[in-house]
């Protein structure tokens, strides 16, 4: 039986009933491959991506590679080296206009670098906050002192010594993975490598000393 619309048209009516029948799942080969493809496509997405932040006009993308690996490690040095709230906040106002200045979105550096390995850190690390592990003053209860445990004569609770090393640990931990991604997004990965294989001296190099002066003091 068909459906006749008009002269010249036919649609069979087999195609204008529900398909009934059941689903084949794919086998677990096929499942494997798929997500295999599914990463590779992220990864190809992901350097397609950073090619074009590279290419970008921005204030990073001007910079030589040199120069940022070593502004890279001075930056986590001191990020790490540093237990003051205060030049923390300095610091994530930096990564802030780093990432305005050089056309990358603030919002995709946060999630990078904030939303995924500081959270693992902080949950790891919530025994550390513990009086158990590290003395200090109460912060938050969680337990009542108990006499039938000789763990719980004290209680159990957060210190205050011990939430302020995890919390610094955390910050550290996202403002590395901030500065990163912004001088990783915006070098090519090329350009990186020659920078790390190249055999003049930094302070040797003449034309590096001019592609700072041109790129860097006089933008």
């Amino acid at each position: 039986m068909v459906l006749r619309m008009n002269n010249h048209q036919q649609i069979p009516t087999w195609l204008l009933l529900a398909n009934t029948t059941n689903c084949v799942k794919p086998q677990p080969r096929l499942r494997f491959v798929r997500k295999m493809m599914g990463h590779l496509a992220q990864i190809f997405s992901d350097e397609l991506y950073s090619s074009y932040q590279a290419k970008q006009s921005g204030l990073l993308q001007r910079i030589d590679p040199r120069t940022k690996v070593l502004v890279l490690l001075s930056t986590v040095l001191v990020i790490n080296l540093s237990s003051s709230y205060l030049v923390y906040l300095f610091l994530i106002t930096i990564s802030y206009l780093y990432a305005r200045l050089s056309n990358i979105s603030p919002q995709l550096v946060f999630r990078r670098a904030w939303l995924v390995i500081p959270p693992l850190l902080l949950l790891s690390s919530i025994p550390a906050m513990c009086n158990i592990v590290v003395p200090g003053h109460s912060w938050l209860v969680l337990l009542q002192p108990s006499t039938k445990y000789n763990w719980l004569n004290h209680g159990l609770y957060l210190t205050d010594n011990g939430v302020g090393a995890v919390s610094r640990l955390v910050i550290r931990c996202g403002l590395s993975l901030s500065f990163t991604y912004l001088f990783v997004t915006t070098s090519c990965w090329s350009d990186f490598t020659l920078a790390l294989e190249t055999k003049n001296s930094w302070y040797c190099n003449k034309y590096f000393g001019y592609d700072i002066s041109l790129h860097v003091f006089t933008g």
